[in-house]
């Protein structure tokens, strides 16, 4: 508004204060040109009239007359000095010291040092009729100029006072008009400010200015539009948040879970229903009251009652959750478990106002987390730790041992003859079986030592802070309890023994794989050194090196199956009877290939068979084979028949001979060229799986050979009860037969006797001329061996020229 006043001032003062200085220079030049004027005319009347009145002194010569004529005209009429001139411009008379006479001086009026000073020339009127005068002095008058500046002073200061007076009049009016003119605007901003303050329906008056009144009737129909528009919305927020509200209300009357609110000091101020469930308190008889004397909560693993922590939500403005849970205390003094979440509620500036606290029954969850925390750190049958826990049990003795310097021991025990016990009485007798050990066994040992079922009939046991000695005492009753358990079963007793593993835990194991990999191996060692023994761990062991040789096999076997670093070799089986078919007839035999060069079965089939990767070899090479020919287009083996060795593993998979079944029938290979070599000790551990896959495949056209026969203890008891078709007699006693009579006399009866199952035999082994001279005095059908010819890459009899 001030800015409008200024603009309005200066708009109507900046004109009128030039106007008003243009027209006082005006009146001041004209009122001082006019005072001039009078002064010139008044001197050059004056000399007018002297120079008439001297003429006759100096016409006559009286010079008397002269003087006296100009002192009495100067004193007269305040003339500061006369002078004249005769016609020669001789000054003749002057009325003061100060008269200069000059010479030729032209009858002007000049203005100079404050005198003004007026000529005038004195001509001979007399005795001239008629025709120009002559002139015969001249009349020079000074007159004072000082009234003159008096008075133009005194123009000058009656204009600035007149100017003034103006400026002053124009400044009050134009005030006057002004705040007729800003009060209109002053008054509307005064009510716009009304209605920006809150007062949206505040009206404008109307104003006599047709422009303010234009404005104002808009921003009155602005008003009004905003107070309706406020209303409707202040109508529509009230609707909204009752809807809200009730929503808030019934869901917090409904939900499950508990809602307490209280003030900053912790008064409660609102309970629902499902709280006052959960606190067995209603709320009408805890409103207002402290928070403190109503939830009453116990932590975990702790006796005493506290109360909920409220002052840590409103000092630390933070949710707060406490794990592990918390127990609800009831007024009749029950327990629940309970998951709860406590908030601080803050206003707009962000001080807390109170809290809320939301909770729920957890119990039955927290029943169920912690039967599923057990389920998976127990083993299901016997209540044992599990291998899982085992492990993090054993790790975390480990990191102890370490850290304080001391040692514990890990006891690896694996049950004798529990197998038998599966086998025969079935798996219901062996899980009481497995129940009935452990009990015997934690019977035995300490209740701060640790033991575990780390899979099928293993256990695992750490003794803690025990050396390796003391260990082996702790260990032995354990063997000596389980060695005088006996097992009834229907009336059958059973002797249960245990070979046990011992291996110290200190700081010198780098991981806990480590320790279970020497354990399993001390174990195993026990095993082979005749069952229910115990056997410790020692670095330079000799079994255990052999142990961990075959533990090494294990990675090198399963890089080379996932790599397919393996490689396919035959050996001529010859016919050497008139009575068998001429066939070609190889084995099929298998080389890994390690850093180019080939690796001889003997060497990695121990190991694959102790870590039961056989049945993968086997799979490999029963797909390499069969791709093999696939790949060359042979639609058949010719006349060739083909030995492929099968692992006992394999015989009692089922996966593999599904996969045997599906990968035949797939092919197009004639099933009758193929000879499956099953050991006799696979065949006889495991008749009826056994039989069941040689009777499945002879059913395909496959035929079967019965390998190393001749080193069981009953060899020909099960000989009747294998649909075989050939006899492999073992290599032992080939090898010697011509140095050693029993050993021919034990091929001949096998022969015999395979002759009268009509079965076709086959000596492997026959290494040299002698072997082979000796052979042929006995009946046998095919030989095998280095006198027959050296093992060869498969893929020469499927490329010759390769």
């Amino acid at each position: 508004m001030r800015s409008i006043k200024h603009k309005i001032l200066a708009i109507a003062i900046i004109p009128m204060l030039a106007i008003a200085f243009m027209l006082t220079a005006s009146h001041i030049g004209n009122r001082t040109e006019d005072a001039e004027e009078r002064l010139v005319n008044k001197a050059r009347t004056t000399t007018r009239i002297l120079a008439s009145s001297i003429e006759y002194g100096i016409v006559s010569g009286n010079q008397e007359h002269t003087r006296s004529l100009l002192n009495n005209f100067v004193k007269d009429h305040e003339i500061l000095r006369a002078r004249v001139y005769d016609a020669n411009n001789n000054l003749l008379h002057e009325i003061s010291s100060n008269t200069s006479s000059t010479k030729n001086n032209p009858p002007t009026i000049q203005i100079e040092n404050k005198i003004l000073q007026s000529t005038e020339n004195i001509n001979d009127y007399t005795g001239i009729e008629a025709g120009p005068r002559r002139k015969i002095g001249t009349l020079t008058v000074d007159i004072s100029t000082l009234d003159l500046e008096k008075e133009k002073k005194n123009i000058i200061l009656e204009g600035v006072i007149i100017t003034l007076l103006l400026l002053t009049i124009t400044f009050f009016v134009t005030l006057v008009y002004l705040k007729r003119i800003t009060n209109p605007f002053i008054k509307m901003l005064t009510d716009i400010d009304t209605i920006r303050d809150g007062n949206i329906g505040h009206q404008l008056e109307t104003s006599s200015i047709t422009e303010l009144d234009a404005l104002a009737r808009h921003i009155n129909n602005m008003s009004t539009s905003l107070k309706q528009a406020r209303d409707e919305l202040i109508e529509k927020s009230d609707n909204e948040l009752y809807v809200e509200r009730n929503k808030a209300h019934v869901t917090l009357e409904s939900i499950g879970e508990g809602v307490i609110t209280t003030d900053v000091q912790g008064n409660i101020s609102y309970m629902n229903p499902a709280a006052e469930i959960l606190t067995a308190n209603r709320f009408r008889n805890v409103y207002g009251k402290s928070l403190h004397k109503i939830l009453k909560v116990r932590k975990p693993e702790s006796d005493s009652i506290d109360t909920y922590p409220f002052e840590k939500v409103v000092s630390d403005k933070e949710n707060l959750h406490h794990y592990p849970h918390l127990t609800l205390v009831k007024p009749d003094k029950s327990e629940i478990v309970i998951k709860d979440t406590a908030s601080p509620i803050l206003d707009r500036s962000g001080d807390v106002i109170g809290m809320a606290l939301i909770f729920h029954d957890f119990s039955s969850i927290k029943h169920m987390s912690d039967k599923l925390t057990y389920q998976a750190t127990h083993d299901d049958l016997t209540d044992l730790y599990n291998r899982r826990e085992f492990e993090t049990q054993l790790h975390d003795a480990l990191d102890d041992a370490r850290e304080r310097d001391t040692e514990h021991s890990l006891c690896y025990l694996d049950l004798d003859q529990f197998k038998i016990i599966n086998d025969t009485c079935g798996h219901l007798a062996g899980d009481i079986l497995l129940k009935q050990i452990s009990q015997q066994i934690k019977n035995r040992i300490r209740r701060h030592d640790l033991l575990a079922r780390l899979g099928g009939d293993e256990f695992g046991i750490i003794f803690y802070d025990t050396d390796i000695k003391e260990a082996e005492e702790l260990a032995n009753e354990v063997k000596n309890s389980v060695a005088d358990f006996r097992y009834i079963w229907h009336d059958t007793a059973f002797d249960i023994g245990v070979s046990i593993g011992l291996v110290p835990i200190n700081a010198a194991v780098n991981s806990h794989p480590e320790l279970l990999m020497r354990a399993d191996s001390a174990c195993y060692i026990a095993k082979d050194n005749g069952r229910n023994c115990i056997h410790t761990y020692a670095p330079s062991d000799r079994d255990f090196i052999r142990r961990c040789d075959e533990l090494q096999w294990y990675n090198r076997i399963t890089e080379a199956l996932d790599t397919d670093r393996f490689e396919l070799f035959c050996q001529t089986i010859q016919p050497v009877s008139e009575n068998c078919t001429q066939q070609k007839h190889y084995e099929i035999l298998l080389r890994m290939i390690e850093r180019d060069e080939r690796v001889m079965p003997e060497q990695f089939i121990p190991a694959a068979e102790r870590y039961l990767l056989m049945p993968r070899i086997d799979r490999w090479v029963i797909e390499a084979f069969l791709s093999l020919f696939e790949k060359q287009a042979i639609r058949n083996f010719g006349d060739n028949i083909y030995n492929i060795n099968l692992s006992g593993q394999s015989l009692c998979n089922s996966e593999f001979i599904d996969y045997l079944i599906q990968r035949l029938q797939s092919n197009y290979i004639n099933p009758s060229s193929l000879t499956f070599e099953i050991t006799e000790t696979a065949a006889i551990s495991n008749l009826e799986k056994a039989l069941h896959f040689i009777n499945i495949m002879k059913e395909m056209g496959c035929k079967f050979a019965l390998d190393d026969f001749g080193t069981g203890v009953s060899s020909f008891q099960y000989l009747h009860d294998l649909p075989v078709d050939y006899l492999k007699i073992d290599g032992k006693f080939v090898r010697n037969i011509h140095n050693n009579q029993i050993n021919y006399s034990i091929i001949d009866a096998i022969i015999k006797i395979g002759h009268e199952q009509g079965l076709e035999i086959i000596a492997e082994y026959v290494e040299d001329e002698q072997i082979r001279q000796k052979l042929a005095h006995c009946d046998i059908d095919y030989i095998q061996g280095y006198a027959v010819d050296k093992p060869f890459p498969l893929q020469e009899i499927i490329n010759p020229g390769s």
